[in-house]
């Protein structure tokens, strides 16, 4: 599959399955919209570091603005359907397809 075609069918089904989220950088306050899909982790996907309450984020990256402040990173935070949620992991290299990241898988936790 070539990137662009990969790009095409993230953004199917997350436009299909997700919806608006707020990223915002740390506490300084910074904040963007993107299209994200969020889900709860499975029970069998629970491991060291994963537990019930964490949240899988994945980010279409070409919804993040040009002039944001880079890739989502550790303590960023997802505002979404009313809770704040903190990363704390960021996986740019699952979803990258011929040296172009397609989308950006975060765990988060929160209330």
């Amino acid at each position: 599959m070539k990137p662009s075609e990969a790009r095409a069918m993230y953004r199917r089904q997350i436009e299909q399955h997700g919806e608006t989220v707020k990223l915002r950088r740390g506490f300084d306050g910074a904040e963007c919209e993107v299209l994200a899909r969020v889900t709860g982790y499975q029970p069998e996907q629970l491991t060291t570091g994963i537990t019930l309450g964490h949240r899988r984020v994945i980010i279409l990256a070409e919804t993040i603005p040009a002039s944001w402040l880079g890739p989502p990173v550790k303590n960023d935070r997802i505002i979404w359907a009313g809770l704040t949620l903190t990363v704390t992991a960021v996986d740019s290299a699952t979803r990258r397809l011929g040296g172009d990241t397609v989308a950006f898988e975060l765990t988060a936790l929160g209330a």
